[in-house]
């Protein structure tokens, strides 16, 4: 993992990857949503990632898949705990599912995420510390100090649909516990206010956080998933 990471940037310093995010030029995992929609109709509407994983064989320019209504690629919620406190930010901007404050980093599950050297098929671990990367200062040691709370296989996802009410993406939510709260927090930019947030005793309104956000926070009530 780190040594993948290290191949390509820096340890000291990352560049956030906005450029990158608008020009939407790399390939994300698809699978046609035909052999996803009888799965998200049958639950209810939060379903364990395994269960759908090999459906996601493909991979596509982004630009063209959040286009095309037959096909469903796969985003990332990655949350970082310390203790009973998940580190909150808001959105970035121009981010395509609204605007509000966010319990997690919102990326994308890549194509080159995985390769033969992988420890699991998708590169999921690969694609949330990439995610942390681009999105933070923090350097390849510090993110791989962060501890990864559940296997693959309890791994949850739920569709989602953007601003332009398109339906064509599932939100996988993963987890990592932070042991230097103070230290990890220091890493991302003051314009996006970060914070550590007990959830969700600390979140007054859920309508102040952005759309995934917010319906992860329900279903938590709700029992459906577990936030920490």
């Amino acid at each position: 993992m780190a040594s993948r990471l290290e191949a390509n940037v820096s340890k000291s310093e990352y560049v956030a990857p906005q450029r990158s995010y608008q020009l939407k030029q790399f390939d994300v995992l698809c699978a046609d949503r035909k052999d996803l929609d009888l799965t998200f109709q049958s639950e209810s509407g939060i379903v364990k990632f395994q269960s759908i994983a090999q459906q996601f064989q493909r991979q596509i320019p982004l630009r063209l898949a959040e286009k095309d209504s037959l096909l469903v690629y796969v985003r990332l919620l990655v949350m970082i705990r310390s203790a009973s406190r998940l580190l909150t930010l808001t959105a970035m901007e121009g981010a395509e599912f609204g605007s509000g404050r966010s319990i997690g980093l919102l990326g994308f599950l890549r194509g080159s995420d995985a390769d033969l050297f992988s420890d699991e098929p998708h590169g999921i671990d690969f694609a949330a510390r990439r995610t942390i990367a681009e999105q933070s200062s923090a350097s390849v040691h510090q993110i791989h100090e962060l501890i990864r709370l559940h296997p693959r296989q309890d791994l949850w996802c739920m569709p989602v649909a953007n601003v332009h009410s398109r339906n064509n993406s599932v939100v996988l939510f993963v987890q990592y516990q932070c042991e230097k709260p103070d230290e990890f927090i220091s890493f991302f930019p003051g314009s996006r206010a970060p914070r550590w947030t007990q959830v969700p005793t600390e979140i007054n309104d859920i309508a102040t956080l952005e759309p995934i956000s917010s319906r992860f926070v329900e279903l938590a009530a709700n029992g459906a998933v577990a936030i920490v």
